[in-house]
């Protein structure tokens, strides 16, 4: 039935792009003279992406549906990440979804978001992503190509999951396992101690399935919305990456429009990303528990430390030989955490060095979590004032926990982080009294 299903997928396919690319499927409805705004996504219509997109769809057609109407082609119909951004970039399409190891081809600076743990903290990776005004110089550097990026959207942390447990790198030795097609995440897959397998997202099920790979590596959607989870049973919390996916447009198509158009298209693209940070942690919670309780997939939280380890040299390799991903990796500076010298009921004194840029806002985000099982988050305010190199960070609303109450039998202590704007931040495991 899944190979039936393909076949007629991969035959809409063909169709639909067929048409696009020899005029048949006009750009324009001749009734009503509408240009019509083709937008292809690899996601399925309960994705948060496509509720995004619908968010898109609607400002657009609200705004200008006099002069637009937008088309929606979810599932592959229109091809695959790659095929799609081909046909965006030919004009075929308008817009189309795809990750940013679809972007490296195009522009080299994609890369450095494929680097494994780039990013120490979900935190950091939004901090850095609305950085709006930075972000602007990304995108625009596909340009001369004929594309231009206009939004991103969090489709979380990648993380392994397989037929077997995977608790170590040792657990990946000999394993196949797909990745995206990006030459880093190939690197690091092997890095790992797997063979990676680059292969389309739409192929992953039927790989899975009879037996041509052992596993992949997505986020938790992949489990339910994708059915990966009836194939692969055990997802393993490894977060080696953090890979925005970028809503592209067709660059002639945006800058052949009117200055007032345009906003209104920009301003839907933004209005999409909004839909669906929202709708995102919604759906990997109802993923979770979903795949957890009626597919019997079993989380795993293995010790992330490990993995970091093995991959080093990926990300030295990476800087050595791209010099135009360094502005971008730079723009992410390390925050050193020397210790912890107290760990009361309800105040936490860390010793940090940390920029003065730091600290302007004199807010930040402490997140403590317990054996895997506790992950709680306070906002927590210190006066700007302050010297930069010594902080006593109280807890505002200590009701939710109380840091006296938690006792770690196997002696790995409280996992600390603290996420500071638009950087970030990881201590070492301090061991609970």
């Amino acid at each position: 039935m899944m190979k039936w299903k393909r076949i007629v997928s991969a035959a809409v396919c063909v169709c639909m792009a067929g048409m696009l690319i020899t005029g048949c499927g006009s750009k324009s409805d001749s009734s009503s003279k509408k240009r019509i705004i083709r937008v292809a996504l690899s996601q399925s219509e309960e994705h948060p992406e496509y509720k995004g997109m619908e968010t898109f769809k609607k400002y657009v057609e609200e705004k200008l549906g006099d002069k637009y109407e937008v088309q929606l082609y979810p599932n592959e119909l229109l091809g695959g990440q790659t095929k799609a951004i081909e046909l965006t970039q030919t004009g075929a399409i308008d817009f189309t979804i795809a990750g940013t190891p679809n972007l490296e081809i195009f522009a080299d600076v994609y890369e450095v978001f494929s680097m494994p743990y780039l990013f120490t903290s979900e935190d950091a990776y939004f901090a850095a992503m609305n950085d709006t005004d930075y972000m602007n110089k990304i995108y625009a550097s596909t340009e001369d190509t004929g594309l231009q990026v206009v939004t991103w959207y969090n489709v979380g942390t990648r993380n392994f999951y397989a037929k077997k447990a995977i608790n170590t790198p040792d657990d990946l030795k000999g394993l196949k396992m797909r990745v995206q097609q990006s030459p880093a995440s190939i690197k690091m897959c092997n890095a790992f101690g797997a063979a990676a397998s680059p292969m389309s997202f739409g192929e992953v099920y039927t790989a899975i399935q009879q037996g041509v790979i052992d596993g992949a590596e997505n986020n938790e959607l992949a489990l339910t919305d994708n059915k990966h989870g009836e194939v692969a049973k055990y997802y393993s919390y490894t977060m080696h990456q953090m890979i925005p996916d970028v809503l592209i447009a067709n660059y002639k198509l945006l800058n052949d429009m009117s200055e007032e158009d345009r906003e209104v298209f920009e301003e839907a693209a933004r209005l999409s990303t909004e839909t669906e940070l929202k709708d995102w942690e919604t759906d990997v919670e109802a993923a979770k528990k979903t795949a957890e309780e009626d597919m019997g997939v079993q989380f795993l939280y293995p010790d992330i430390s490990l993995f970091k380890d093995k991959v080093k040299n990926v990300q030295k390799e990476m800087l050595e030989d791209n010099p135009n991903i360094k502005d971008l990796y730079e723009h992410i500076p390390d925050i050193h955490i020397y210790g912890t010298d107290t760990l009361l009921c309800d105040e936490l004194t860390i010793t940090a060095r940390i920029s003065d840029r730091a600290f302007s806002s004199g807010v930040f985000i402490l997140t403590a979590k317990y054996s895997n099982i506790l992950s709680k988050r306070w906002w927590v305010n210190v006066p700007v004032n302050e010297s930069p190199f010594k902080r006593s960070f109280l807890i505002m609303n200590s009701t939710l926990y109380r840091f006296s109450n938690i006792r770690n039998p196997s002696s790995k202590g409280v996992f600390l982080n603290i996420i500071f704007p638009s950087f970030h931040a990881v201590s070492d495991s301090p061991e609970v009294a």
